[in-house]
């Protein structure tokens, strides 16, 4: 999901009937790297579309725990021509080794170089990251996280439907929830004649519940 609305975003185009103001998209990829040469082939396949330039994906060893780490992301962010986009950092988990989660000091320190990198790039700063056991009660690790959001998009796995919604939000509504699908894609075959695939976000079971859900109108 989040794949898809950066490049939705590095092109310029509607995500989910929300306007989008083209802009350069920094992936920050430390987990299931191998699979998204895969995710972004079977996108461009799908939907008949090449992703371009400004859509750059940053493979390397990162830690939001390390200040110098920091320095090097953000003179390649400004020197490659990818600031005032999007970065999305995937997952705060990976991007935090040996941090204490639950502890506040940690914590502070991810949110202060989080906001740092924002800063000095004009970067909206993405993290990716997971609830805990009990997903009712959110985020997972010190409270401090999602106080400093400005917005959290929430995604759920009911059985087989996926949905996304905003459960907090500073300055716009946090209503709604939006259901999608993953559709599989075929990309061809390796070596052995084994078939390689991956998915897409399809929003079309969205469009679907959302006409059944409408009031009917006129007289009954």
């Amino acid at each position: 999901l989040v794949t898809d609305l950066g490049i939705n975003l590095s092109l310029g185009f509607d995500w989910y009937s929300r306007k989008a103001k083209k802009c350069p998209v920094t992936f920050v990829v430390l987990e299931g790297s191998g699979g998204l040469s895969k995710r972004l082939q079977a996108w461009e396949k799908h939907f008949g579309e090449t992703i371009p330039d400004s859509y750059k994906v940053f493979v390397d060893s990162f830690s939001l725990m390390n200040s110098n780490d920091i320095t090097q992301l953000i003179a390649e962010i400004n020197c490659q021509g990818q600031s005032s986009g999007l970065i999305v950092i995937d997952t705060l988990n990976q991007a935090s080794p040996g941090a204490d989660e639950n502890s506040s000091k940690d914590m502070g320190l991810i949110i202060q170089n989080a906001q740092r990198l924002a800063r000095e790039t004009k970067c909206h700063v993405m993290l990716v990251h997971y609830t805990g056991k009990d997903a009712s009660k959110g985020l997972r690790g010190h409270s401090s996280l999602i106080a400093a959001l400005d917005v959290s998009i929430e995604v759920k796995r009911d059985g087989s439907g996926r949905s996304w919604s905003i459960s907090k939000s500073k300055d716009d509504t946090d209503e709604g929830v939006h259901h999608f699908d993953l559709k599989k894609i075929m990309l061809g075959s390796d070596p052995d004649g084994d078939p390689i695939s991956s998915c897409v976000v399809d929003g079309a079971i969205h469009r679907i519940i959302t006409n059944k859900q409408k009031k009917p109108q006129g007289a009954q």
